[in-house]
C-alpha cells in the first residue's frame, strides 16, 4: 500500500503489513512494538485476538499522525 492508496482507502483498520509498506518499515517491527511499547510508535494500535496476536492500526489516526489530509 502506498501513501496515496492509504489516503484513498475506505478501510477503518489497517494491518501492519499495509502500514509497513506505506511507511517503508518492517511489518514485524510494527507488531513487536505494538506489543512491547505501543506509545513509541506515535500512532494508535489495537492488539486483539487470542493471546493478543492480531494487530490493527486505525487508518484515520494514522493519517493524522502522518499529516495526510483525507
Amino acid at each position: 500500500m502506498t501513501l496515496n492508496e492509504l489516503r484513498e482507502s475506505d478501510k477503518a483498520l489497517l494491518t501492519p503489513k499495509e502500514v509497513a509498506s506505506a511507511l517503508g518499515l518492517d511489518e514485524q517491527g510494527i507488531r513487536v512494538m505494538a506489543h512491547t511499547c505501543p506509545k513509541r510508535l506515535g500512532f494508535p494500535v489495537m492488539v486483539t485476538g487470542r493471546k493478543g496476536r492480531s494487530v490493527r492500526i486505525p487508518r484515520v489516526p494514522l493519517m493524522r499522525y502522518l499529516g495526510i489530509e483525507q
